[in-house]
């Protein structure tokens, strides 16, 4: 069940990510309107209407219909120039910071509303048009007055689009964007872990099978999976962290022990994991600091050149890490008794920090202010796990990374200097020698 829910939560997200989803359902009500209107429009009511608002209203055939074509080619010119300036914002949007960011931007709501509003105006006005016979008797007032007014709505609409595109291309509400829907996600997982039991399970045998797909594994069927271990009195361990992309005839599961039918039922279990080559942050928080670390680097590469936004981003990966860092290596699904049946595995403080903020250090190497931000945050992620010594490991680790690095790139003695503070806080915080770089030039 847990599968089918993910696997519709995958399609709605596709939907809504699809820059026409919001244009065909707006589309689709105008039309309806404009049958509606015109099927029980009276001619006494538009006359009613002629004599009350004057001002918006027609009974001339030729008027009206010259009223219609002219807002069908003014809000077709202004519906192909906002169309036009949303390619220009993606382009620049994949030159300027990542390609992977595209689908957030083609998802923003309230764009493909507005280009909604824009076509169904377009076809609303023109259904009225096709009714609107020259030198006819009859003028439908109402369904002009709603064209008139839906015209003057799009002219708002139009300012607000403008206002809201140059918004949406700037890199720093792109990155907050990301680091909201992370952090959406690591909460969710942290409130998960607070309510389950850890349980050091071991396995004494071990039957593993392999993948028979390539693709990055977004979730698994957790109810399916646990049904399945009870039938069969057995414990499945998924080995991949969710996030993760897995090559097809790699180890994905391991199962504690023998079964009969085992090719059966490995095929039903192999069945219940679920991939899909979507990178989609609302659904992973692994995503996110991927995402978030690609526009860092990017910010860092020679042609951008913008140290300032990869340490706005840095500040929003602390904030991230500070999280993260309180999860639990392993989630664990029990069936109705409270017997363990599932395990999955997820992603750890080092692979994070190695897949995801090494690049920073990579690319940032020779500039200090980089290398100082990132020893701030390896200094605030020991302050916060000073008891447990394995997370200390893994980011103690890591600092002797950016220490060495430091040591080769960093010349300048005031830059060194100031380094070496930094090093010196981290020393009396955690009462652990941390090796200084040596006072020189060259």
């Amino acid at each position: 069940m847990s599968g089918l829910i993910y696997r519709l939560k995958v399609i709605y997200y596709f939907l809504i990510k699809n820059i026409a989803f919001y244009p065909v359902l707006i589309s689709a009500f105008f039309i309806a309107a404009a049958f509606l209107i015109l099927n029980y429009e009276e001619e006494q009511f538009s006359k009613y209407l002629h004599d009350y608002v004057m001002l918006f209203t027609t009974t001339n055939a030729e008027t009206a219909r010259t009223i219609l074509s002219t807002i069908i080619s003014g809000i077709l010119s202004l519906t192909v120039f906002s169309f036009t300036l949303v390619m220009l914002v993606l382009n620049q949007a994949a030159s300027n910071s990542s390609p992977r960011l595209i689908p957030g931007l083609i998802s923003t709501r309230s764009h493909q509303q507005i280009l909604g509003f824009y076509i169904g105006t377009i076809i609303y006005t023109l259904i009225i048009l096709v009714n609107v016979k020259p030198k006819a008797n009859f003028v439908p007032a109402l369904a002009i007055l709603i064209s008139i007014g839906l015209t003057i709505i799009s002219i708002g609409l139009f300012v607000y689009f403008i206002h809201s595109i140059s918004n949406s291309i700037q890199i720093g509400n792109l990155a907050e964007s990301l680091y909201t829907q992370t952090l959406r996600q690591i909460d969710e997982k942290l409130k998960f872990q607070k309510k389950q039991k850890p349980e050091n399970f071991e396995f004494t045998e071990a039957k593993i099978l392999n993948s028979k797909k390539s693709g990055f594994l977004q979730s698994i069927d957790k109810d399916d999976l646990v049904e399945i271990a009870l039938k069969n009195d057995i414990v499945i361990e998924v080995l991949v962290p969710p996030g993760m992309y897995v090559v097809n005839d790699t180890p994905l599961l391991k199962i504690n022990k023998e079964i009969k039918d085992e090719n059966e039922i490995f095929d039903e279990v192999l069945g219940k994991v679920i991939f899909n080559e979507k990178e989609i942050v609302a659904l992973n928080f692994i995503f996110g600091f991927k995402h978030l670390s690609e526009v860092a680097v990017k910010a860092l590469s020679p042609g951008i050149n913008d140290p300032a936004t990869a340490i706005r981003v840095m500040n929003y990966m602390q904030e991230l890490f500070s999280k993260i860092i309180f999860l639990a290596g392993k989630e664990y699904y029990r069936d109705e008794k409270g017997k363990l049946r599932v395990i999955q595995n997820q992603i750890n403080l080092r692979e994070l920090l190695f897949n995801y903020f090494d690049p920073l250090r990579n690319y940032g190497k020779k500039d200090v202010q980089i290398m100082l931000k990132q020893i701030e945050v390896i200094k605030h992620l020991l302050k916060q796990c000073e008891n447990d010594d394995v997370k200390k490991y893994e980011l103690n680790e890591y600092l002797d990374s950016l220490i060495e690095d430091s040591d080769i790139e960093i010349k300048n003695s005031l830059h060194r200097k100031k380094i070496n503070e930094s090093l010196t806080e981290i020393e009396n915080i955690t009462g652990q020698k941390v090796n200084l770089l040596l006072n020189k030039t060259g």
